[in-house]
């Protein structure tokens, strides 16, 4: 941890400046000696709620990490590339947003900038500073995108001043004031800095004229979607344009250096403006990016979705607004907004206001992901197998930045059950073990009194709303990200945190059932997924509950145990075999065949529950085939995809059958998204239709597809921390051969198979210090053994 120096200064505008949605301006200019320069020069910046800095009129691509505050995260940039001898100028526009949003906890506004080399320091923020409001942005418009998600933007170019440039005078500016509050402590940034890709060529898929009808609407969604929308044909649209007779929009294709504007033609008859959708190719997460030629005053608003279900981006849905407005200056017009990242396939544009020519020359976002190493990644001839491994591998990337994150177009938040499978999927491809420790450690900040982690994080405030499952699934990922690296750094700093939470749970005893119960409270949401009996359940007692605090118990004892805890590991685990024992005989139904979320009777049969049992093995011998009958009827309440990797670990112990019901159900659920043109995995099965509308095409709690293939089909698992220890032992299905490499923080595990009339021919490549554990099913024979260059069999 970095302590915060007593002489830091954060600075702001003044005391009295704290509204929402606010845009700030501040520079300072100074001096930079050739001496100076001979060695590496950093900016350290830090600042509530988000950043954009300029050196020299130069973009630096960093952004500031999602912080709880009074913790602050400071960012290091090496600068020395940007630096002149002479005078040198810093510009930094900060957005505080000021209300707590899924993906901020607020705090109090300001800056802290120091420009260092080595030791020396050469600038640092100071009541010399100048600051001024931004001139072009809406500060106070307070419109939310999403309540989880933050504000929409208006931007009026008109306006653009060149204060970042380092001619800019800056001289009618105010100087900065340093506030009484400062964070406790600034903390190194513990993610790298997202990386800016190059813009994507987009397709005009759709373009036309459009008649509003008014202009009062309360947000520029309600505009876009009051829009009456009349397609053109290629040729009346637009100008200097070629077309072959009867061509579709199509035809248009747009590049981010394109020198020739799509310039519209003269409005039509009763129309007041133009529409144009440009399709980014794939779900894209990134910063909105124009380029247009216009006359002063004219309004562009710009939608984003992931759809054109339809006929058009679905901008506004039940109080959320998928759109933010530009006001363009007079001639060219050059736009990116890095304050917000955007998710989406699909741009559209509405153009009205208009007093002369309106040309496009892009209409696009710059993508950004977080840069991720270079893995071998799994290789199979089955096309379709590969092309969903692909889109389950894309969709994770594309959920993760900052933090891991649900879905970048509707929330873009970090959850603890939807980062529980992200970072379980994330291991078989990548590793990441630190960027799953930044999220693993912002969710515990959000742990407060009442023995909750907060739903989301960063937040925490006393009123959070809390899920008590995903609290308990907190715990398991503590563990699981120990069984996956070795290290128990992370569950020490959070050893009182976990214990807090399990006596609490613990102390919510039932004492005729002696089962757990969790509170009924305004802020408690006793969720477990998005299906019947579990979406949201306030009768106790619950199935569910009990069996993922079971789960967290035996978490803490597997922990407690390596830590050298043994008093505190048995008492769990002893816990927890009394309250596995009480489940099955509490919630077992005969009638049902099968295992029940309240007691017996009470509701239909989930297939989560039975799932769930089966996973902690406490089906009696004598009643699995039974369940798991059960559970192939399609009689009980559907499993959701949020559950699917106890699904999977929970079937594929229990026999061929069951085998190969996973890989029919895996196959089943997202074979036809893919092959009908999907780039990203839904959140359900319903797809854009589900939640009222409002249901995620991006979702990164789907990706099971590259666990199943690096756990199931390469077969590799760990059976001690860090690998020490791992099983191997592939499970083929109907794929003829296979490769891949497992991460390992030793070092990748290598493994390829080919089916052959004898069996499997296996080869293996592991790290020396690495112990492997070769086993076979009986349906999918190992023939022969190849490891490190040595026949084992």
């Amino acid at each position: 941890m970095m302590t915060l120096l007593k002489n830091t200064k954060w600075i702001w505008t003044s005391a009295e400046d704290a509204g929402k949605d606010i845009y700030r301006c501040f520079c300072k200019k100074f001096a930079v000696d050739a001496e100076f320069l001979r060695k590496r020069v950093f900016l350290e910046i830090s600042a509530d709620s988000f950043y954009t800095v300029f050196l020299n009129g130069v973009r630096c691509t960093a952004t500031q990490f999602s912080d709880v505050p009074p913790q602050k995260t400071l960012s290091v940039i090496d600068i020395t590339d940007l630096l002149h001898e002479g005078e040198n100028r810093i510009a930094v526009r900060v957005h505080y947003i000021g209300e707590a949003f899924f993906t901020y906890c607020p705090g109090e506004p300001g800056l802290y900038a120091l420009i260092r080399s080595g030791e020396t320091f050469l600038e640092q923020t100071g009541s010399d500073w100048k600051c001024a409001p931004d001139p072009t942005y809406h500060s106070g418009l307070c419109t939310k995108l999403t309540r989880q998600l933050g504000y929409v933007f208006e931007y009026d170019a008109s306006k653009e001043d060149l204060w970042f440039h380092p001619g800019f005078d800056d001289s009618a500016w105010a100087f900065t004031q340093i506030p009484d509050f400062a964070p406790r402590t600034l903390e190194p940034r513990p993610v790298p800095f997202l990386k800016e890709l190059p813009c994507p060529e987009v397709k005009i898929v759709q373009a036309g004229y459009i008649r509003r009808f008014s202009s009062d609407k309360k947000t520029f969604a309600e505009s876009v979607s009051g829009d009456y929308m009349l397609p053109g044909c290629m040729e009346k649209l637009f100008e200097n344009q070629t077309f072959s007779e009867g061509s579709s929009c199509l035809a248009v294709k747009l590049r981010p250096d394109n020198s020739v504007p799509l310039t519209f033609t003269g409005l039509e008859e009763q129309a007041n403006g133009y529409y144009l959708i440009a399709d980014l190719g794939r779900e894209t997460v990134g910063y909105i990016h124009l380029r247009l030629n216009a006359s002063l005053g004219t309004v562009v608003d710009i939608a984003h979705g992931e759809h054109l279900d339809d006929g058009r981006v679905r901008a506004a849905n039940h109080g959320r607004n998928f759109a933010d407005r530009f006001l363009c200056r007079e001639g060219e017009n050059v736009f990116l907004h890095p304050l917000r990242r955007i998710g989406a396939r699909y741009l559209e544009l509405h153009v009205t206001n208009l007093s002369g020519p309106f040309s496009v020359l892009y209409a696009g976002v710059v993508p950004v992901e977080l840069p991720l190493p270079e893995k071998e990644g799994f290789h199979t001839d089955d096309r379709l197998f590969q092309q969903v491994h692909k889109v389950a591998a894309d969709t994770l990337k594309l959920c993760m930045h900052e933090h891991y994150e649900d879905c970048p177009w509707r929330e873009q938040a970090l959850y603890p059950y939807d980062s529980r499978n992200q970072i379980l999927y994330a291991y078989s491809l990548w590793g990441n073990y630190d960027f799953a420790a930044a999220s693993l450690d912002l969710l515990g900040r959000s742990y407060g009194s009442q023995g909750y982690l907060g739903i989301v994080s960063p937040s925490k405030k006393p009123d959070m709303l809390a899920i008590p499952s995903f609290t308990m699934v907190w715990i398991t990922e503590l563990y699981e990200h120990f069984l996956h690296t070795g290290s128990l750094k992370l569950f020490q700093k959070f050893i009182p945190v976990v214990d807090d939470i399990l006596d609490k749970a613990l102390a919510r005893r039932d004492p005729e059932s002696t089962l757990y119960f969790n509170e009924k409270k305004a802020n408690i949401w006793n969720f477990y997924e998005w299906t019947e009996n579990l979406s949201r359940q306030d009768t106790f007692p619950q199935s569910p509950y009990n069996l993922y605090l079971r789960e967290a118990l035996l978490s803490a004892a597997s922990l407690h145990e390596a830590d050298g805890n043994r008093d505190r590991a048995v008492f769990l685990r002893d816990t927890a075999a009394s309250l596995g024992t009480q489940i099955e005989r509490t919630f077992r139904d005969p009638e049902a065949g099968g295992y029940s979320t309240l007691l017996p009777g009470k509701v239909r049969l989930n297939e989560h529950v039975q799932v769930l049992m089966l996973f902690h093995n406490l089906v009696p011998e004598d009643r699995v085939r039974t369940v798991f009958e059960s559970l192939c009827s399609g009689k009980l309440v559907p499993i959701s995809y949020s559950a699917l990797s106890y699904f999977v670990r929970a079937l594929m112990p229990l026999g061929p059958e069951a085998r190969a019901f996973v890989e029919k159900t895996i196959s089943e659920q997202f074979e036809p998204p893919v092959l009908s043109g999907a780039t990203s995995l839904w959140e359900t099965a319903f797809g854009a239709d589900d939640f009222a509308f409002a249901g995620s095409l991006c979702h990164a709690w789907s990706s099971i597809h590259v666990y199943y293939a690096g756990a199931y089909v390469l077969g590799v698992t760990p059976l001690a921390p860090g690998f020490r220890k791992f099983s191997v032992r592939p499970c083929p299905g109907r794929l003829l051969r296979a490769s891949g490499a497992v991460p390992t923080p030793s070092g990748d595990i290598r493994v390829s198979w080919t089916q052959t009339p004898a069996g499997l021919a296996l080869e293996v490549e592991h790290p020396a210090e690495l112990e492997p554990v070769f086993d076979q099913y009986p349906e999918f024979p190992v023939a022969s053994i190849l490891c490190n260059g040595k026949t084992l069999l």
